[in-house]
């Protein structure tokens, strides 16, 4: 080591040796001191060197690096090896090569090994630490906290950093692209940008090669708050952390995995599971184990086995025996089947909703039910905000709905009806099925390819407790069914090509084409065939409408 100072002072029997404006060389190193006192053995070697009033050391190289700190204290081995360097009084640094740091510290204890190679290093007293790997779209880590141990392999190589006591990082990025239904943020400034700061009572890192961070753990109480403009930030807490990091040149967050009472607030959306996995590239989260969501722009409250949490794809995935409530909600006089303000329930094996949209797909066994409104299918499609489902059949599976009839006594009786497709809009009180309908109520059986049920306003239903109450299913106020019309009731089969059903009336309206009439048989008066038929539920009389003329035939039915 080359030294030169500006003076010199050297006390025998102290054995100390006082230089000002010292500069010290050796290699690569380099130190700057306004004042140092050599504390030397009786071998003149260096025991202990005090520096104070501004120390300055540097390294150069591919890896450089630059230190300051108010003063200094360092120890030496034999032959003048330094072992270790105590550094106080707002210490900063900053290194360069494929991963840059820079930070400070109110304290830094340096341990070296062999060749003056830095083996551990201690920070203590508002560390703040921050690394940023090479690369355009990296992502930069920043420690903050009372205290960090660092273990240094080689005298380069990061292996292990340890907080002492709680701390947070801070993981930040430049984003090149915008996610699916996403509004690009506006900046002058380039990229935006996605950070995560994860607080924790503990953290523990390794390291590979290059000093890129490989995996993170911490300890309870653990929390994480994601940022992504334009978006609301994602808070999940737990109990504890693991994260793993990308490999190679670039890199960032890949996964993070948080267990143990895991708590998730993301704006109007919050959820509970045991387990979260969080994975940066899809900006997906999973969440397993008891979960439970709530979702206040729709309304819904769901568990389930898993639930997928998607802002790059704008989606909600829950998986697995998953059972939906959604709120009750101002009543809605004109509607029909989900005017009720009665709660709407959903039970499928999986749902999707459509975040932007408020649409939900549940599939696997899906039900939907709301006071005695039924709905079962392999798939159902619902939207409650606009009151509009859609379900669907699969395979011979199909889809069963009910829904309330007067009969010819006048009494309320359930009308189930089958189909292979069902379209329903709350606002116009139609239910539009397709696919092979079969229509069955207490004394009829309707089968055609195509019917509209046109279902009574909840304003006007009836209030008697014993015919409709509250619980009861939407009434029926009319149906118009089209295609290979065969209606079956006791004592009488009619065919034909549409049939209109009046439910006030209890009258049917039925017709065919020129080569296949309508036609209707009894056993008693055999068949009758008409331009149209007209017969009545109530008393079993029947208009045949024999010609285009205003000539009509009437006869009545025994039933």
């Amino acid at each position: 080591m080359n030294v030169q100072a500006s003076s010199a002072m050297f006390q025998q029997e102290a054995q100390e040796l006082t230089l000002t404006g010292l500069q010290a060389e050796s290699g690569p190193r380099r130190m700057d001191a306004q004042h140092v006192i050599l504390h030397l053995r009786d071998d003149n070697t260096v025991e202990r060197a005090d520096a104070s009033g501004g120390v300055d050391a540097q390294v150069e190289g591919a890896r450089g690096a630059r230190l300051h700190a108010a003063n200094a204290t360092l120890t030496f081995g034999a032959n003048n090896k330094v072992a270790n360097a105590r550094l106080a009084g707002k210490v900063t640094w900053e290194t360069s090569g494929e991963t840059v740091s820079h930070g400070d510290a109110g304290q830094v204890l340096i341990v070296f090994g062999a060749n003056n190679q830095t083996q551990s290093a201690q920070f203590r007293e508002g560390v703040d630490l921050v690394q940023t790997a090479a690369g355009q779209d990296s992502q930069s880590t920043e420690f903050r906290g009372d205290g960090l141990d660092l273990r240094i392999v080689g005298g380069k190589e990061l292996e292990t950093a340890n907080s002492v006591g709680a701390a947070q990082i801070l993981l930040s990025n430049a984003r090149a692209s915008t996610p699916t239904g996403a509004t690009p943020a506006k900046s002058s400034t380039g990229p935006s940008k996605t950070k995560t700061l994860i607080t924790a009572g503990r953290f523990d890192a390794k390291f590979s090669s290059g000093n890129r961070l490989s995996t993170l753990t911490g300890s309870a109480p653990v929390k994480i708050v994601s940022s992504t403009a334009g978006q609301p930030d994602r808070i999940s807490q737990s109990r504890d952390l693991l994260a793993m990091f990308t490999k190679g040149k670039t890199q960032a967050l890949e996964d993070a995995i948080q267990t143990g009472n895991v708590q998730i607030d993301e704006g109007q959306r919050i959820a509970s599971a045991d387990r979260a996995t969080f994975h940066q590239a899809t900006e997906s989260m999973t969440l397993s184990g008891n979960v439970r969501y709530k979702d206040a722009s729709t309304g819904a409250a769901l568990t389930s086995d898993t639930l997928a949490l998607s802002r790059a794809g704008g989606e909600t995935i829950a998986t697995g025996d998953v059972k939906t409530t959604y709120a009750e909600q101002k009543g809605q006089p004109s509607g029909a089947m989900l005017s009720s303000s009665q709660a709407v329930h959903v039970t499928a094996q999986q749902m999707v909703l459509r975040n932007a949209t408020g649409q939900a797909r549940y599939s696997g066994g899906a039900r939907l039910w709301q006071s005695g409104n039924v709905i079962q299918a392999p798939t159902i499609e619902f939207n409650r905000t606009d009151r509009i489902l859609t379900a669907l059949s699969q395979d011979n599976r199909r889809v069963s709905t009910v829904f309330l009839q007067a009969d010819k006594s006048g009494k309320e009786v359930p009308v189930e009806i089958g189909a292979d497709q069902l379209h329903y809009d709350d606002l116009q009180r139609n239910a539009v099925f397709d696919g092979s309908i079969i229509l069955r109520s207490a004394d009829s059986t309707l089968r055609a390819s195509k019917a509209v049920v046109i279902l009574r306003p909840e304003s006007e239903r009836r209030k008697t407790a014993k015919n409709s109450p509250s619980s009861a299913p939407s009434e029926v106020q009319s149906i118009e069914a089209n295609g290979n019309i065969l209606l079956q009731q006791v004592g009488r089969r009619a065919t034909g090509d549409r049939l209109v059903y009046t439910a006030d009336e209890q009258k049917f309206v039925l017709t065919g084409t020129p080569g296949a009439p309508p036609s209707i048989f009894d056993a008693e008066h055999g068949q009758v065939t008409g331009v149209s038929l007209t017969f009545f539920n109530r008393d079993g009389r029947v208009l045949v409408d024999s010609s285009n003329s205003t000539s009509i035939t009437q006869t009545r039915f025994k039933k």
